[in-house]
């Protein structure tokens, strides 16, 4: 047995020593599916592998000095979903402002195809290298790109779902993300959506949000955040718009964690040493209703530092590292309890 690179593991020997069978066998034990195997001669190596993928759309994150774009697409052979990168640093404090994120990816990315093209494209890649974390390296690959008449029946499971109930079971049975290993569009799913119930800018949290309806009748919650750089895709939909939003009932059980998560935010941006009495009482506040769920892993540490922020109010010198440790239990308990 030999590494090969990180694309996973090659078997060696002699004909007929059950290498194929061995392979199919591991590959069902590592990741579910036993097709997800190569073979081929002692002659074959990773150049002369090729895939033909489909466009599953794109993705960008912007970060403190720049942004990361993506272009998912999926392996028409095996069903795996893969990402092509590309990070854009902003212009130096002072200069022009950063381009907006639809300019950027209307650049070449590769062969004189744009990362726009491709997240809606076919491409045929030859030579090609795929990270453990599933991003695509194309290097200096062979390429060919065409576009795709966005088949989506054919695309294969199990990015591909029937409808949202199908979609919430496969996450359900799921371990927690911060358990599995970290690919790229992991949760990245396709289900087909009847009709859009409405649509609405919430200018508290800045985000344009949906409510799509499947084919079975059943609604989910689209959210997409609003920046300066991505504001023109957040207007195309925002021209659909019409009449009043419709409210989707919260689930208290799930809203606890995200609640916390998000008072975490404001501490940290804070600072645990500038937090005022209003910052105690919302995490006083924020234990009663945990305790009323029955969250009694995610009370102990949230209590203890509702507890070290009151006691903030009567001391001249605080110390701030007890409280710091509670925050980071908290932080990771709540982001924990969010995957669940």
């Amino acid at each position: 047995m030999a590494l090969a690179t990180n694309r996973g593991l090659m078997l060696i020997g002699e004909p007929g020593t059950a290498k194929s069978y061995l392979s199919e066998l591991l590959a069902a034990a590592i990741s579910g599916d036993s097709t997800l195997t190569v073979q081929g001669s002692a002659g074959t190596t990773e150049d002369n592998i090729k895939a033909r993928l489909v466009g599953l759309g794109r993705g960008a994150r912007i970060g403190r000095g720049g942004a990361l774009l993506s272009a998912y697409l999926q392996d028409t052979d095996s069903g795996t979903v893969v990402a092509l990168e590309r990070s854009f640093a902003d212009p130096d404090a002072g200069g022009e402002e950063p381009a907006a994120l639809s300019d950027l990816a209307a650049r070449v990315f590769h062969s004189g195809v744009s990362l726009l093209a491709l997240g809606a494209g076919q491409p045929l890649v030859d030579g090609a290298r795929r990270s453990a974390s599933h991003r695509l390296i194309l290097g200096r690959s062979r390429a060919s790109f065409a576009p795709q008449a966005f088949a989506w029946e054919t695309l294969r499971a199990p990015v591909l779902a029937a409808d949202f109930a199908e979609v919430r079971a496969r996450l359900a049975g799921l371990p927690p993300a911060s358990l599995r290993p970290r690919r790229v569009a992991e949760d990245l799913h396709v289900c087909p959506v009847r009709s859009v119930e409405d649509l609405w800018f919430r200018a508290a949290e800045q985000t344009v949000e949906a409510i799509l309806v499947d084919d079975r009748g059943e609604r989910a919650r689209l959210v997409r955040p609003f920046t300066a750089r991505g504001a023109s895709g957040c207007e195309a939909l925002l021209r659909a718009r019409h009449g009043p939003p419709v409210e989707i009932p919260v689930d208290p059980i799930a809203e606890i964690p995200q609640r916390m998560l998000t008072a975490l935010g404001e501490l940290l941006l804070l600072g645990l040493e500038r937090t005022t009495a209003s910052t105690a009482a919302e995490w006083q506040e924020l234990c009663r209703a945990s305790e009323a769920m029955d969250f009694d892993r995610l009370v102990r540490p949230a209590a203890h530092l509702a507890a070290w922020l009151e006691e903030k109010r009567g001391t001249v010198r605080w110390d701030p590292r007890p409280a710091s440790g509670q925050v980071l239990e908290v932080a990771l308990l709540a982001c924990l309890a969010t995957e669940l």
